[in-house]
């Protein structure tokens, strides 16, 4: 039972600890807003972990594809290709635009 309970403590620990450096991290990202209630820093804090790693996921799951591997350029693997940007903008905005629209929808009720 104690090992169970300090595992716990643990996982808590290491979440809050990357929650507070993934928060800062956003707030350097927003720099001029910031919470103003209690209730806004806790959802920041306590919500930042899980938004980033699911951007990071998503992230992976757009960009490491076999499509977007395809748009790289042929000539330079390690040079600019104009389609994989226009890719990203374009999948960068559907993903915002999928956002907005469920979020609008889900905040009206």
């Amino acid at each position: 039972m104690a090992v169970r309970v300090r595992s716990v403590l643990t996982f808590i620990g290491l979440y809050a600890a990357l929650s507070l450096v993934v928060g800062v991290g956003l707030l350097m990202q927003v720099f001029p807003w910031h919470p103003r209630t209690v209730t806004g820093w806790i959802l920041l804090f306590g919500c930042a972990l899980p938004i980033c790693a699911a951007g990071e996921w998503l992230g992976g799951l757009v960009f490491e594809n076999r499509f977007a591997r395809r748009l790289g350029s042929s000539d330079d693997p390690q040079g600019l290709s104009w389609a994989r940007v226009a890719y990203g903008v374009i999948a960068v905005a559907c993903l915002a635009i999928l956002v907005v629209v469920g979020l609008s929808s889900f905040l009206r009720g």
